[in-house]
């Protein structure tokens, strides 16, 4: 299991790495599996799920202008939990 800080890092380097490349596809995937390993260290809680299915929602409708308001929205959760 992955710990909160580890996936900050983990989000930061993909969305430095898409600016890089700006290959969309490979962010989506990492994006994805941030989602994951987010819900993975998410406690059971309403208002926390309530909050990861707005964002999971947000990234079945991602495209390359939405990217950064969803990479924000990840990191502001991070920063909720503790």
């Amino acid at each position: 299991m992955k710990n909160k800080n580890l996936i900050v890092t983990q989000l930061e380097n993909y969305e430095k790495s898409y600016e890089e490349t700006k290959d969309f596809e490979r962010f989506k995937i990492n994006i994805y599996q941030t989602i994951q390993d987010i819900e993975s260290i998410t406690p059971v809680n309403p208002v926390y799920s309530s909050y990861l299915f707005q964002i999971k929602l947000d990234y079945e409708n991602l495209d390359r202008n939405s990217s950064p308001t969803l990479v924000s929205s990840l990191k502001t959760f991070l920063k909720r939990l503790e």
